[in-house]
């Protein structure tokens, strides 16, 4: 379809002439000296501006009269699509105007239809002025205006019906009804359908239920309801289909839809009988709150919700599932959609107290055919109070005298006078105006009794005067008759308590530095009698806990308490080999009158507990130490001179196997071995040695195993040459080796010679 195919079928959808607008700005200064029709510039708008085919366009543009002179006959101003040879519709799309003033202008608003046209395809809209040239201008070349246009493709709707969206009045429809069928036609297309025709057939297209329906404006996304009436008054129950088809009416819209599959539905249906539905919708009952001997009005709320008449019958009361009703009333016959309530009238004398489920159900000998047994019955929980009358009687007080800290026991009977059993009761004790004891009690039955006892403790209070409330309530819901025998008042004297001892741990003494694993740990207990009595001897037990919550005995056996006076203190050493004890961190706990021997005043303070660290076993080395080495005997080349070191143990162990090593100018000259040096002491190493002439460096290495080695140095200066006096002292000296050479070899004949210099060892202990 080109631009020009089409026109006849446009429509003109509104034609408007708006009054007079004021002159644009600077319209005075561009006139003429005549009278000048033209347009506004950039006045021409289409809306929508994007149209699609088929829409309603508005084409709105401004005339003015940009001369001088005012324009007193009519002129036109007419629409046309592509070229004057196309009117936008020659009956309406001349605007005719009778005059305009000079400098005044016109807004003119034309609606025309667009079906027909092809989309994607440029149209321009021509607008000419004064088209059949009836005034007279200065200006005859500015009375045409050109404007492209194009559309984007058609929007159509897309009906639809669904089974989902098919209901029946009365449901379900029944044989010998009037029924209305009503089907919700649906719009999922992107466009509106003015009219659509719906047709209802029964089981094919020869047999309509009536007239078609006409739904009006069916908008894109929109759903609208289409009813009509079956009338199956004579028809027998069974089986049947309704037709449902929707057609949009083509001479009206204008167009067709983008998808008719969906637009015919076959519903199925089935015409039962007429039966009743009797249904219980409610209930209530009076008194709001009845007690055991009323007569409870229950009121049953009965609606018939099937499509037939429930012929009369019989509502009935139970207790729980019971199958014999406690009380019964009669039902009218109710049509179809009748309701009506029925009062029973029920005794509750004999009934027990208490919560009671209750079920009222209609017409529970199934009388006649009910096509839903399941809302014929409904539960609800009903609470009767009880006559009772709980007494208190017999009060017994023991001890009758009570003292400081003494428990006293209020004894009582409660006893239910009334004619009915009480099915629960709390008994409460109240001492001082304070609740001391409370007591839940059981079903007490009519002329029942049941004792209970209440304690009250006197400990810490002041001797003196006291009152006392005993009081029983009956539990709800259950009615006591007579409140005024439900309570017992008076009082009772605590005198001051009679005079005992009260041992108790007052102080733990530890060392001042924690134990070792191995030492003997010395513990003082400070055991103090703050009573008033004296303490006769007893005991004390000394226990540690480790982390482990292991409880341990530090002493064997509890350890003997001395006799005790008033006010005064004693303190027990306990004593304890830690050995058997991991280091860590312990709970000490002391513990006095362990035996319980003692009668106190107060049981609950004989314990005292602190922490104790045990600390690892104490780690002993021995420590050896180089002193001042030393030289005895003239430093003379050739002569022997004796090398003394001093070795010192400033350790806390005994150094075992002690190797002295004599280094000279760097080399080992002889080893000596020291058994042992005891923590504390020191011994000497000795060596006999000639040295050379000249200096030289004596260097002592000192090791055990297990231990750090020791060093000591020292250097010395040997001279040359000898005095006479040094001759002769040597040669005495020779002749001394000679007389000793001669001995030593009588001693070597007899064992083999030991190898290493020959040199003398000399042992010394300070």
């Amino acid at each position: 379809m080109n631009g020009r195919t089409g026109i006849a079928s446009m429509l003109v959808i509104a034609l408007i002439a708006a009054g007079p607008l004021a002159a644009p700005a600077g319209a005075a200064g561009q006139a003429r000296a005549g009278p000048d029709l033209a347009f506004r510039p950039g006045s021409l708008v289409n809306l929508p501006d994007e149209p699609h085919v088929g829409d309603e366009v508005i084409t709105n543009v401004t005339v003015e009269n940009a001369g001088t002179a005012d324009i007193d006959g009519n002129f036109t101003v007419t629409f046309f699509l592509n070229d004057t040879g196309t009117p936008l519709k020659p009956a309406e799309s001349n605007v005719t105007y009778s005059g305009i003033p000079a400098g005044e202008s016109y807004n003119v608003s034309i609606g025309w239809g667009t079906a027909g046209l092809a989309s994607g395809v440029n149209y321009t809209i021509l607008v000419v002025l004064d088209l059949e040239d009836r005034v007279a201008e200065d200006n005859e070349t500015n009375n045409r205006l050109e404007q492209n246009i194009s559309f984007l493709p058609q929007r159509f709707p897309d009906l639809s019906v669904s089974p989902d969206g098919v209901w029946f009045d009365p449901s379900p429809p029944a044989a010998g009804d009037n029924i209305t069928v009503t089907v919700a036609v649906q719009n999922h297309g992107d466009a509106a359908s003015r009219f659509v025709d719906v047709f209802f057939y029964l089981n094919d297209t020869t047999t309509p239920l009536a007239g078609f329906v006409t739904l009006k404006d069916l908008n894109a996304s929109g759903s609208q309801n289409a009813s009509n009436v079956w009338d199956a008054r004579a028809l027998p129950p069974g089986s049947y289909d309704i037709l449902v088809f929707v057609n949009p009416r083509w001479a009206t819209n204008h167009h067709t839809e983008l998808d008719t599959a969906d637009n015919n539905l076959t519903i199925p249906v089935v015409l039962g009988k007429k039966v009743a539905d009797l249904a219980v919708l409610g209930l209530d009952f009076s008194p709001p709150s009845p007690k055991v001997g009323d007569t409870v009005v229950v009121t049953v709320e009965l609606h018939n919700a099937g499509n037939g008449s429930s012929p009369g019958c019989a509502v009935g009361l139970y207790r729980g599932y019971e199958l014999e009703p406690v009380a019964s009333g009669p039902v009218p016959p109710l049509g179809p959609g009748a309701s009506a309530s029925v009062d029973i009238d029920w005794n509750t004398t004999g009934t027990d107290s208490g919560f009671n489920v209750m079920r009222v159900v209609v017409d529970p000998g199934y009388s006649f055919t009910d096509t839903n047994r399941t809302n014929n019955s409904r539960l609800w929980n009903l609470t009767l109070a009880g006559e009772v009358d709980l007494s208190l009687e017999d009060l017994s007080i023991s001890p009758a005298g009570p003292r400081k800290g003494d428990a006293v026991a209020f004894t009582v009977s409660v006893r239910n006078r009334g004619s009915l059993r009480c099915g629960s009761a709390n008994l409460t004790l109240s001492v001082g105006g304070t609740e001391a004891d409370r007591l839940p009690l059981m079903t007490i039955a009519a002329g029942g009794v049941m004792n209970a006892t209440l304690g009250w403790s006197t400990s810490g209070l002041i001797p003196g005067v006291y009152d006392y409330e005993l009081r029983v309530l009956a539990g709800p819901p259950d009615h006591d008759t007579r409140p005024e025998n439900n309570l017992l008042k008076g009082s009772v004297t605590v005198a001051a308590p009679s005079p005992s001892p009260d041992l108790r741990v007052s102080e733990i003494r530890l060392p001042a530095q924690p134990p070792r694993a191995g030492d003997l740990l010395t513990v003082g207990v400070v055991v103090e009698n703050a009573g008033d009595l004296d303490a006769s001897a007893s005991t004390v037990m000394v226990t540690l806990e480790s982390s482990a919550d292991m409880t341990l005995w530090f002493s064997e056996a509890p350890v003997a308490v001395p006799p005790v006076a008033a006010g005064r203190t004693a303190t027990v050493n306990v004593s304890g080999d830690t050995a058997r004890f991991a280091p860590g961190i312990y709970t000490l706990e002391a513990t006095v009158d362990y035996g319980n021997a003692v009668a106190e005043s107060n049981e609950t303070n004989n314990r005292l507990a602190v922490s104790l660290t045990i600390l690892g076993p104490e780690v002993r080395l021995a420590k050896l130490s180089v002193g001042e080495i030393s030289f005895a005997g003239e430093r003379v080349e050739g002569r022997k001179v004796d090398i003394v070191v001093p070795i010192a143990n400033t350790g806390n162990a005994t150094a075992l196997d002690v190797v002295v090593s004599f280094i000279i100018d760097g080399k080992t000259a002889a080893t000596r071995n020291l058994d042992q040096i005891p923590a504390g002491t020191s011994r000497n190493a000795t060596l006999t040695w000639t040295f050379p002439s000249g200096d030289h460096t004596v260097k002592v290495l000192v090791s055990s195993a297990g231990i750090q080695d020791a060093t000591g140095e020292r250097r010395v200066s040997v001279g040359t040459g000898a005095s006479d006096q040094g001759l002769l002292l040597l040669a005495l000296g020779l002749g001394l080796i000679l007389i000793l050479a001669g001995a030593a070899a009588a001693v070597r004949l007899r064992r083999p010679p030991a190898p290493g210099p020959k040199v003398k060892l000399v042992e010394e202990e300070e």
